[in-house]
């Protein structure tokens, strides 16, 4: 395959070095995805933010807090948007 085609997302199955979930799934950490369409859940949240956990859902339920709220994929997965974090901390870099 040529550098310059793109290539498949990896399936369900596929390994990679960068980690995957308990279920095998690769599609929260492909770098290939654009940062608006990425969803990442809290352990990967916790190396993007320099909070703990606890701090991370305190922030998001805070409603005076500009920290992006998190979003339920399904009945026990919640995830944050890549490009809303990523706001949040330019701007908070910024002041």
């Amino acid at each position: 395959m040529k550098s310059d085609q793109i290539q498949p997302l990896p399936t369900a199955n596929a390994t990679r070095s960068t980690g995957q979930s308990k279920t095998g799934s690769t599609a929260f950490c492909d770098p290939r995805i654009a940062a608006h369409n990425r969803y990442v859940r809290l352990p990967e949240l916790r190396k993007m933010v320099p909070w703990s956990a606890a701090t991370i859902w305190r922030q998001s339920k805070n409603p005076a807090s500009k920290f992006p709220k998190p979003v339920k994929l399904s009945e026990r997965v919640t995830a944050w948007n890549v490009a809303a974090v990523e706001a949040f901390l330019a701007e908070r870099e910024a002041a």
